[in-house]
């Protein structure tokens, strides 16, 4: 079942988030230092713990925590909308 929606809790968040990647030139990307300005309106691909996934617009997030907040800051935020679990297995960037 596709995410349809997720909720993103307000304010910094301690814990470890599985590092977003993209495949650039066939090699690993890693993004979680960079400012979600630099993704533009794209898509990351978040997969849950318990099997859920789906696809967040980089938009959104943007329009949550601002153009300059880091993706590892905004993937921080994040739950599943099946379980509520912040447990994410894997974050892709869609491109």
């Amino acid at each position: 079942m596709p995410l349809a929606t997720h909720e993103l809790n307000p304010g910094p968040s301690a814990r470890h988030s599985p590092p977003v990647v993209a495949t650039v030139l066939g090699r690993p990307w890693r993004l979680d230092g960079r400012r979600l300005g630099l993704l533009g309106s794209t898509t990351l691909q978040v997969r849950c713990s318990c099997g859920h996934s789906g696809a967040v617009p980089v938009a959104e997030l943007m329009s949550r925590h601002g153009r300059d907040a880091r993706v590892r800051d905004a993937v921080a935020s994040m739950r599943c909308g099946s379980c509520g679990s912040r447990d994410l297995e894997e974050v892709r960037w869609l491109g």
